[in-house]
């Protein structure tokens, strides 16, 4: 086997290491009758200067080669140079007294370990971050509780991600290989999982009771050594990195994340993203996080790793040298972008020391900006931009169906500034980078009536990014979510497709308008 080198960190500080065991959180429903425990790493900022008599830390112990030998019937070996086992961190390492940091969960993907990304998290820790690197009972390939119990990997699990097992193999083959738009394969990979994936589908939220117990934990016992008044960050590889996905969408105490990889497997029916969010993706996995780029109200980039494979994206880069299982890309400019793009992300999200992250890109990865829209109250100077907006929007429809009569695209600019005036309609700017893109209208008397929305349009260069999704969840999240009203040509599925996947529903009403439409009217309660 090659030489092992380990990256070494890049920041200010040293880095200290411990772990704690969340004992019996709950009922452990992988094993009849048993209680569920957390095992969760620690890695904070140290002063260089207090660990130069100290020993580094293992980084790999028995029971984690071991572990690797029953999953893969491979392990890295140190028997010749023990000293290359050794991780750049400090068992127990003083704490900097009275400094307190910004935290990080990480979380390892499924049939890996707690420690499975740790110079990336070391590298974190020594730019100021604590890092708590979550473990997954059984689904770990090994896990160390710290009253010595041991549990390997459940090889049962193994039969069960995919049942069928070939089938599920082969659907989700395909699916990589398939074209169209984000909206299009989130749907084919959301149909797949639901056929063959229902186990890991119902793992995702054991995976987010896991992390809440941590930080539970953390928040009680580690107050003096982390910040966590800025709120919480979370990254994590492949299953990890959908367990990120599903704490920033759904528990307020995370305000940004990293998918590293992770296909999205769960029920995310409902679920909006209204934080900051990194996607890190390779070629083969890249139709299984599309979800990402459209339900969200802040911010996603993209960045897209080339010559990379799926497990690469872990310490395993290090230590396997077969470029068929962890890519071509170098395993040092792997690192050093991996880490290029978790710094910019939590120094701007997190840490809030800069408005954004500086991410730009390069030979080896591929950054994108998926922007989220600002609403901006219309004015009354500007009254006459919107009707021009307004006719230029909707004259393709008024030439498909004529409807001279009902059509915005007809409308005179008198009409739309009677709509202004009434005391109960707001009319936004739907706004990307300050560019006017569309505009949405709502109605509220605030007296118990229905809320609604009429109209709403994205100019059409503008068009399949996603904006109207935001700009209706931005006023669902201004006005409340519940009991609104809206309508739309019945003949225009993706508008009805629009509706219906934010949870808006026919009512059964239905207005024809001539023989080549009709308005069908939805409401959402």
């Amino acid at each position: 086997m090659r030489e092992i080198r380990l990256p070494k960190p890049t920041g200010e500080y040293a880095v200290g290491t411990f772990t704690y065991t969340v004992r019996d959180v709950r009922k452990e429903v992988m094993q009849q009758g048993g209680m569920r425990s957390v095992a969760a790493r620690v890695y904070y900022p140290v002063l260089k200067e207090s660990v130069k008599d100290l020993p580094k830390a293992v980084a790999l112990s028995d029971n984690m080669l071991k572990g690797f030998r029953d999953a893969f019937k491979v392990a890295p070996n140190f028997k010749k140079n023990p000293e290359a086992n050794r991780s750049e961190c400090y068992v127990g390492a003083e704490r900097i007294a009275g400094a307190k940091f910004p935290l990080i969960l990480f979380n390892h993907g499924y049939n890996s370990y707690r420690e499975g990304n740790s110079f990336l998290c070391i590298d974190l820790a020594s730019h100021g971050y604590v890092v708590i690197c979550v473990n997954h009972s059984h689904e770990a390939l090994c896990t160390e509780f710290d009253d010595g119990t041991v549990l390997f990997f459940d090889q049962t699990l193994a039969k069960r991600m995919y049942e069928p097992k070939l089938g599920g193999l082969i659907a989700m083959l395909k699916l990589t290989k398939e074209k169209g738009s984000d909206e299009e394969l989130a749907e084919k990979f959301d149909a797949a999982q639901r056929k063959y994936c229902r186990f890991l589908m119902d793992r995702l939220p054991e995976w987010v009771k896991d992390n809440e117990a941590a930080l539970a934990y953390a928040k009680k016992n580690l107050s003096d050594l982390i910040d966590f008044e800025k709120g919480v960050g979370v990254s994590g590889h492949s299953m990890g990195g959908n367990a990120a996905y599903a704490l920033c969408a759904r528990n307020d105490d995370f305000v940004c994340g990293i998918n590293i990889d992770g296909g999205l497997f769960g029920d995310y029916t409902g679920d909006d993203l209204k934080k900051p969010f990194m996607q890190i993706s390779c070629k083969d996995n890249e139709n299984v996080v599309n979800r990402v780029y459209l339900k969200h109200t802040k911010p996603v980039y993209k960045a897209f790793f080339k010559d990379m494979k799926h497990i690469g994206f872990t310490d395993a880069k290090h230590f396997i040298p077969v470029k068929a299982v962890v890519g071509k890309l170098d395993a040092d400019v792997m690192h050093e972008n991996l880490c290029r793009c978790h710094l910019e992300f939590f120094d701007a999200y997190l840490k809030k020391n800069k408005d954004a992250p500086a991410l730009k890109s390069n030979e080896y990865v591929r950054i994108s900006v998926y922007e989220s829209i600002e609403l901006r109250p219309v004015k009354r100077e500007d009254v006459e931009t919107v009707w021009r907006m307004q006719v230029e929007a909707f004259s393709d429809l008024l030439k498909k169906y004529e409807d001279y009569d009902t059509s915005p695209a007809a409308e005179g600019m008198d009409k739309v500034l009677a709509r202004f005036e009434q005391p109960w309609t707001t009319y936004y700017f739907i706004l990307v980078n300050d560019e006017k893109v569309g505009v949405i209208r709502v109605a509220d008397k605030k007296d118990g009536s229905r809320k609604r929305i009429s109209p709403i349009w994205i100019m059409p260069e503008y068009r399949n990014k996603g904006y109207a999704t935001q700009a209706i969840l931005a006023v669902e999240e201004k006005y409340g979510s519940d009991n609104w009203c809206l309508d739309t040509i019945l003949q225009e599925k993706g508008n009805l497709h629009l509706y219906e996947k934010l949870g808006y529903h026919q009512t059964g009403r239905i207005e024809k308008i001539n023989d080549r439409m009709d308005i069908v009217f939805y409401e959402k309660d």
